[in-house]
C-alpha cells in the first residue's frame, strides 16, 4: 500500500497544472465490502477516453509539459489493488483534476483484525 500511495501522490504533484498550487486529498473509508482509499487532486486530469489505457504497463499520455516517466505508476497501483482483492478506478475531468480510488477487499477481517470482533 505504501507503494500505491507514493505513486498516486507523486503523480498528483507531477501533473499539477502550471501556475496552480497543487491540492491533494487522501481519504480512506471502511465499507461493508472492504476499504476504499482515494487520492484526489486538482491537476491536469485524465480524459475519460484515456482512463483505461493509463493503467496498462508502459502506457503514458504524452502531453506538452508533462514530466518524463515510465508509465508504470498507475499500472502498479492497479496490480496492488487486484492483489488485495480489489480494483482501481479513475474519475475526474481533464484540466479539472483526478480522483483515483483503490477498492480493496476485506482482507483485514480474514486475518484477524482486532476490530473485527
Amino acid at each position: 500500500m505504501r507503494t500505491a500511495l507514493q505513486n498516486l501522490i507523486q503523480n498528483a504533484v507531477a501533473y499539477a497544472r502550471s501556475g496552480v498550487r497543487p491540492v491533494i486529498r487522501v481519504r480512506g473509508q471502511r465499507t461493508g465490502a472492504g476499504v476504499v482509499v482515494c487520492v484526489a487532486d486538482i491537476g491536469k486530469g485524465i480524459a475519460a477516453g484515456d482512463r483505461g489505457r493509463v493503467v496498462e504497463p508502459l502506457v503514458r499520455l504524452y502531453r506538452e509539459g508533462d514530466p518524463a516517466g515510465s508509465g508504470l505508476g498507475l499500472a502498479t497501483c492497479a496490480r496492488i489493488a487486484a492483489a488485495h482483492g480489489g480494483r482501481l478506478e479513475i474519475a475526474g475531468n481533464q484540466d479539472e483534476g483526478t480522483s483515483v480510488r483503490l477498492f480493496l477487499g476485506d482482507q483485514m477481517d480474514a486475518m484477524g483484525d482486532p476490530g473485527s470482533g
